[in-house]
């Protein structure tokens, strides 16, 4: 099992230890060292709050979000008092935050920013602002990691983590205050100054091992019976380089993968967990792609299935890996009951202009291999291409007539700084800076020579194709 402790990132120092003190030797403590040690004598506890806004995710299954769970894990294992905000949970979500916030009294409130929640991350700076004094808040996610300085102007965030979250939190949660002299010592971040300046502290580096990661603690989330799954991560990255997607930026490129060992342990202490609990959940595995790695996903497979009782769970696949039988064999009798695959469209031209390296017809066999071996099929399917026609759309409606899927999730094409197609839609004459950052959330069109209207009307076609009667 992964040890819970805290990355110190200071110097060269590259390892995860158990956490006792800060760094008492570090030149850049000195007295505020000494503060830290008083107010731990003299203080309560401090608080950290972290909050997922409604909408944080696009998905079937309702798990807890596992960024602040595992930031919460790392808060915890400070020293510090955590409680985690799911508003997916509630639907007043405004009075919801407003009334948590003053029960708790946080110091610290970090709130999880994708691009399809980010008008919801604003509302909630506001809120929190407005109902506490003194309360820092913390933004951090794929919001901050590609438009940091738009984030920071937008709404009363005091601090933006940029790219991964686990050293920087466990820095930051070190430091006496969160004042910019001292913030600004710790890389990874874009940090407001009392005279209101953006200082950005230089990048921070990637874990390179992710078995040293901590299981995320679930026990720290509130009514996990109130969730349909429970989530894991046991790679980070793609090693696709599809002209859309931004988890080429989001990770510098890099595809890490955690051990087959180090997943499974997991999964048997979160299987332990939940029969104490008296709990049944399946899992689903968060990443981007669990099946990149054939080798990996056998030999998980197959502790999985010396382990005992099989774990029910789901996960996404690339459609050329999931051509290999044997590998499909294998995730079943391991539990997996559905696989999420992201096909994008049935127009062998879009196919080819975003770099999904398969075929109309690769497309056709894995959606049917999948559904022989005894899993459910669901696909993600993305429109609004700047080539895009009409024809090329209803292309993808038809295949979806065959191939009677399980369910689909539709968004529209979106040029997300940094990727290929940010350059292409700016190449092509579309004007970017003038998209508010809201329109960033894959649910309108944004760079298509097709009418809104029309866009709207396939997409709807595009559900009907899929929930049509088979």
């Amino acid at each position: 099992m992964a040890t819970i402790g805290y990355f110190i990132d200071w110097g060269d120092r590259n390892e995860w230890v158990t956490p006792t003190r800060a760094e008492p030797n570090d030149p850049r403590w000195g007295r505020e060292e000494e503060r830290m040690e008083d107010n731990r004598r003299t203080s309560r506890t401090r608080r950290m709050m972290f909050v997922s806004p409604a909408g944080f995710e696009c998905s079937s299954t309702r798990h807890p979000h596992l960024g602040p769970v595992l930031l919460a894990t790392i808060a915890s294992e400070l020293g510090w008092e955590t409680k985690i905000v799911d508003l997916d949970l509630f639907k007043q979500q405004a009075g919801r935050i407003t009334s948590q916030v003053q029960e708790f009294q946080p110091d610290i409130i970090g709130v999880s920013a994708l691009l399809t929640n980010f008008a919801q991350c604003c509302m909630i700076a506001d809120l929190v602002k407005a109902s506490i004094s003194g309360v820092k808040v913390i933004v951090g996610g794929p919001a901050t990691t590609f438009l940091p300085r738009r984030v920071l102007q937008a709404a009363p965030f005091d601090i933006c983590v940029i790219g991964e979250g686990e050293r920087t939190l466990a820095s930051l949660l070190q430091l006496p205050e969160l004042e910019a002299e001292l913030v600004s010592a710790i890389p990874g971040l874009l940090v407001r100054d009392r005279q209101g300046h953006h200082i950005h502290t230089g990048a921070s580096e990637l874990i390179q091992n992710l078995d040293v990661v901590p299981f995320p603690n679930y026990r720290l989330v509130d009514n996990l019976a109130a969730y349909t799954s429970i989530g894991i991560m046991t790679s980070r990255g793609c090693p696709s380089n599809c002209t859309f997607c931004s988890v080429q930026r989001l990770y510098s490129g890099l595809y890490r993968q955690r051990s087959a060992g180090n997943v499974v342990d997991e999964i048997r202490s979160i299987t332990r967990m939940l029969a104490v609990l008296n709990l049944t959940l399946p899992l689903t595995i968060v990443d981007d792609t669990f099946t990149a790695d054939r080798s990996r996903v056998m030999e998980i497979c197959s502790d999985l299935l010396r382990a005992g009782p099989s774990t029910q769970w789901d996960c996404a696949g690339r459609v050329l890996d999931l051509k290999s039988h044997e590998m499909l064999e294998a995730m079943k009798r391991a539990g997996c009951q559905g696989i999420f695959v992201g096909i994008e469209s049935g127009s062998a031209v879009t196919l080819e202009k975003i770099r999904k390296n398969c075929t109309v017809e690769d497309i056709r066999e894995v959606v049917n291999s999948v559904k022989s071996h005894g899993m459910k099929v669901s696909v993600g399917v993305m429109i609004g291409f700047p080539w895009e026609t009409e024809t090329h759309i209803r292309k993808t409606i038809r295949l979806l007539e065959e191939l009677a899927v399980d369910g689909a999730s539709v968004t529209f094409a979106t040029p997300i700084p940094g990727t290929d197609l940010h350059q292409l839609a700016e190449d092509s004459g579309f004007d970017l800076q003038s998209i508010p950052l809201e329109a960033f959330d894959f649910s309108r069109p944004t760079i298509s020579p097709l009418p809104e209207s029309k866009l709207y009307r396939l997409r709807e076609e595009i559900f009907e194709a899929v929930h049509q009667p088979h």
